[in-house]
């Protein structure tokens, strides 16, 4: 297959497009719901905008021709991986989509898991442990590091479920990263600014040096792209040394943007504190 087939071919999956689409949905009407109850601070248009181009991002991620060209060139796959973790999972969080996606499911349904995340249930303090700074920094970066063991890479390339399972991790991971620093809704951990930038710091050197260590290495440590057919002029290792320099300067570029952005604004989200359906004692009455 020559390169300019696949960039031509879309791996369409029924169950990524459906999974998408069906979040989509859900967050359109839970934000028109709350849009409609004339509580628009809590439903931006920006936030709307951000979501939705976070479920795009992660879509052309997982669906285009970065989907079919990545088995084929770790440098692509670095690409693909960068767009889940470091765009398409703060653009998300910055569309505030746990509270505006429960207004959009059925009453019975969200009360059901609304009441899952009152104070004190189980799964609200597994959030509550994973949004402290500390463990969401150790999640995000264990899992990165993880999954770029040569011998857990090359059985990921070699297993289609467990190449799920790693994509997964990698937008998970990514929103277990952002969410300290974004401080979205409903759960209110107050993170000062200076923690915030310290977090953001932390993020960039274990990814520069996990980058730097793929860019440097001599040798090639994923074995699977040697015996892949060449659809391009860089060897395997050229190839791998691009794709260290991707996470090394791109991410790091990316996390200096969101210091500076963190250090000129911080969040604010107390319209939308007051909107959670779920909380112990909801302030606000939405009708759907």
């Amino acid at each position: 297959m020559s390169t300019w087939q696949v960039l031509r071919v879309w791996a369409w999956r029924g169950d990524v497009l459906g999974i998408l689409t069906l979040l989509a949905a859900l967050y359109v009407r839970g934000w028109t719901i709350l849009r409609s109850g004339r509580h628009t601070p809590a439903a931006s248009r920006a936030q709307l905008l951000a979501y939705l181009a976070g479920l795009g991002i992660t879509g052309v991620a997982l669906l285009s021709p970065l989907a079919v060209f990545q088995r084929y060139l770790l440098s692509v796959h670095m690409v693909q991986h960068e767009l889940l973790i470091i765009v398409g999972a703060p653009l998300v969080l910055l569309g505030r989509p746990l509270a505006i996606t429960l207004w959009g499911m059925p009453g019975g349904l969200r009360q059901g898991l609304g009441a899952m995340l009152r104070p004190r249930r189980p799964l609200r303090r597994i959030f509550d442990i994973l949004e402290q700074p500390c463990m969401a920094w150790a999640v995000s970066t264990g899992l990165l590091w993880v999954w770029h063991i040569p011998s857990v890479y090359n059985a990921v390339e070699a297993n289609g479920l467990l190449h799920d399972a790693q994509h997964i991790a990698f937008f998970l991971s990514g929103l277990a990263f952002w969410w300290p620093v974004i401080q979205a809704p409903p759960f209110a951990l107050s993170v000062t600014l200076p923690l915030r930038v310290g977090y953001l710091v932390a993020g960039m050197t274990q990814r520069a040096l996990l980058g730097g260590i793929i860019t440097l290495s001599p040798n090639v440590l994923y074995g699977h792209y040697v015996l892949v057919p060449r659809l391009s002029l860089l060897s395997p290792l050229d190839d791998q040394h691009l794709a260290g320099s991707i996470m090394w300067f791109a991410s790091g570029i990316v996390l200096l943007v969101a210091t500076l952005i963190a250090i000129w604004q911080a969040p604010d989200d107390r319209s939308l504190r007051e909107l959670i359906p779920f909380s112990a004692n909801p302030r606000v009455r939405v009708e759907d």
